[in-house]
């Protein structure tokens, strides 16, 4: 059988100095690829970075859709679809919302795919292909085999990407991720873990793509232990907590984390209350830093913006934040209310949203806002690209370099950050924010 598999484009497609905007690897279509028999041929098409050939022949075709990717993802399929090709999709946006998926899909699977897609490839061959296919709440991870020769040298970030649990136990009203997994943790077994790893070169850096690596503590440091002899540096995402965690950060160190992905999201304890992540302050957000940066680590920050305490001056603070505390790097975001999250759900119920469906509107913005914010103007989404544009101007690199303890701990660790810093710089000077779209 031959299968098509498609990851959507978002609607921004810019190459800066040979490397693609939004050109990190697939993994969930490798793992797809993993669970599938060897006797099938498997073709990717990777929209963000290439254009995708619907002639070319397929019994099956597979798409991965996130709210941000659904538009173009229902495009997709019905380009296929009206060449006779069924289409299946899956991803947390079909788990969610499964009753739209169906409507430009032949089969929506919901959840996870390691007990479900072998079912489908099952009912292709078959040619009885069901409207629905629905994972087990805890499907087992066991022998997950993520096929990476799917994947063409030279089209992706020479950061690899690697899963070894999904899901977290917090449970942020914005959050898709909490609305997919509800509050459930599982993980792969150590041991698959530490083969993928040693089966990439040795040269590789990677990123461990989990929510929160701290989300299941005593699965994470036998894992931690078991990178140790590998010797490879590695970056992963994971909540502040982590910090309160001596023997933890010891591990991380030990095991070649250089740097770490936090969730700020906000500097108001208000809001922080409101998004149900507790009321921590800005003093206690310096204070784990303090004990982050004891450890060496580079700290990528991410914030949102559009919660009900925030104001334009909100914009300018958490800037200062970001700069002051030298973060490695840092991302400033409008707030999105993700379909099946307690955000969403809040906001409609108020009369709030700007779209019903704002991931199928044409009108709406990539990073604006698709609701009415409480104190802000729904178009005070450019204040974003302002303070991130500001946040990589070259003072504030110049004022971020000088940290001795992260980004300028080591020669090598000085020009990472200054790489990493010019090549995103560089990307916002090209503005893709102010693209929409209507490139389709």
């Amino acid at each position: 059988m031959k299968i098509t598999l498609i990851r959507p484009d978002m609607g921004i497609r810019k190459k800066i100095w040979g490397i693609f905007s939004d050109n990190v690897e697939p993994l969930e279509l490798a793992t797809l690829a993993g669970l599938t028999p060897k006797e099938d041929e498997i073709t990717l098409f990777d929209d963000r970075i290439e254009e995708i050939d619907y002639d070319h022949p397929a019994d099956l075709v597979g798409i991965t859709v996130i709210a941000h990717t659904a538009r173009r993802a229902y495009q997709i399929a019905g380009q296929f679809r009206q060449r006779g090709v069924p289409v299946v999709m899956g991803g947390a946006h079909p788990s969610l919302l499964p009753q739209e998926a169906s409507r430009y899909a032949d089969a929506v699977v919901i959840g996870g795919a390691e007990d479900t897609w072998p079912q489908v490839l099952k009912d292709v061959k078959a040619h009885s292909l069901k409207p629905l296919y629905r994972a087990s709440d805890l499907s087992d991870l066991k022998g997950l085999k993520p096929r990476r020769d799917i994947y063409e040298k030279g089209r992706y970030s020479p950061v690899s990407i690697v899963e070894f649990s999904r899901g977290c136990p917090h449970t942020c009203e914005f959050c898709s991720g909490a609305a997919f997994f509800q509050g459930k943790v599982r993980h792969r077994p150590v041991q698959d873990v530490i083969e993928e790893i040693s089966s990439l070169s040795r040269s590789q850096f990677f990123f461990f793509s989990d929510d929160n690596l701290y989300a299941h503590k005593e699965a994470s440091i036998e894992l931690l232990k078991a990178l140790i002899p590998l010797k490879r540096k590695w970056m992963a995402q994971i909540h502040l907590d982590f910090c309160k965690d001596e023997t933890f950060m010891k591990l991380l160190a030990e095991s070649g984390c250089i740097g770490v992905f936090i969730g700020f999201e906000s500097l108001s304890s208000k809001n922080l209350k409101q998004m149900k992540k507790g009321g921590s302050m800005i003093q206690r957000y310096r204070e784990g830093l303090a004990r982050i940066r004891t450890y060496g680590f580079c700290i990528y920050g991410a914030f949102l913006f559009g919660y009900d305490e925030d104001r334009e001056e909100t914009f300018e603070k958490t800037l200062r934040f970001a700069v002051q505390e030298r973060l490695f790097a840092a991302v400033f975001t409008p707030l999105q209310p993700f379909p099946g999250t307690p955000l969403y759900e809040r906001l409609k119920s108020t009369g709030r949203l700007l779209y019903d469906s704002w991931w199928n509107d044409p009108d709406f913005h990539y990073h604006g806002f698709a609701f009415r914010p409480r104190y802000l103007h729904p178009e005070s989404f450019d204040l974003c690209r302002k303070i991130q544009c500001s946040f990589y101007s070259y003072p504030s690199i110049l004022r971020r370099a000088l940290d001795s303890k992260t980004n300028a701990r080591t020669m090598s660790s000085l020009l990472f950050f200054l790489a990493y810093n010019s090549i995103y710089r560089r990307l916002l000077k090209r503005n893709p924010w102010s693209e929409t779209w209507q490139s389709w």
